[in-house]
């Protein structure tokens, strides 16, 4: 007898993460009926995963909403309901990423933005026009 399907996990999540970070990846899309698919340096490619379900993208939310940065200027506010939903997630040393959650068929959709960490920050040359 088969096992269930189980969600996505934190392990499983963060090798994904790494991947795309190491690939070279600007964004990381993840939508129920679809396999995980990263975009850049070459073009939108899909990783060798299987296809996702919406308990996957719900579990991947509810991760990295855990690891979260609430900006201040929401952090006393009594509404959010002027502002865009999305948030913002560190992994340290590597990359900032931003997740902005979508509804689409089949469930929750992800789009995270992902910003890698400068080598060195003292080599970055400043344009002046």
């Amino acid at each position: 007898m088969e096992e269930p399907l189980q969600p996505v996990d934190a392990e499983t999540l963060d090798r994904m993460l790494r991947y795309a970070i190491r690939s070279g990846a600007d964004l990381l899309h993840l939508q129920p009926g679809h396999r995980p698919l990263i975009d850049g340096m070459g073009g939108p490619r899909q990783v060798r995963f299987r296809q996702l379900t919406g308990e996957d993208t719900q579990a991947i939310a509810e991760q990295l909403l855990e690891r979260a940065r609430v900006p201040d200027r929401l952090r006393h506010t009594e509404s959010d309901a002027g502002h865009a939903f999305g948030w913002w997630v560190e992994i340290p040393g590597q990359a900032l990423l931003e997740v902005a959650p979508t509804s689409v068929p089949g469930g929750l959709g992800l789009r995270i933005d992902l910003i890698r960490a400068l080598e060195d920050p003292t080599a970055v040359e400043i344009l002046d026009f």
